[in-house]
């Protein structure tokens, strides 16, 4: 059996903490997958990753940008996520 693990940012995330109080279904199913059994796969987590490590944009419009786009980011949007991670790195 496998040992739940909650995601280091799940107290923190705006994803779910006040974004998705009309889904409690989808948040739900998406809270069991992404934040407690397998988070290093959520895409907010992998982006999350990047920043920690000290990435961040150039200019500011860029940062604003990246805010926005990570903001509504879903957490099974893996292309998202890297699409977001590479204009991070550039």
């Amino acid at each position: 059996m496998a040992t739940s693990a909650k995601c280091p940012h799940f107290l923190k995330c705006p994803f779910f903490n006040n974004r998705m109080a009309a889904m409690p279904t989808v948040v739900e199913q998406l809270q069991r997958r992404y934040c407690n059994d397998d988070y290093r796969q959520c895409a907010r987590y992998l982006v999350n990753q990047k920043f920690i490590q000290g990435y961040s944009p150039r200019d500011e419009k860029e940062a604003s940008s990246l805010e926005r786009d990570f903001d509504i980011l879903f957490p099974n949007n893996i292309e998202k996520a890297e699409e977001i991670i590479h204009r991070l790195v550039k």
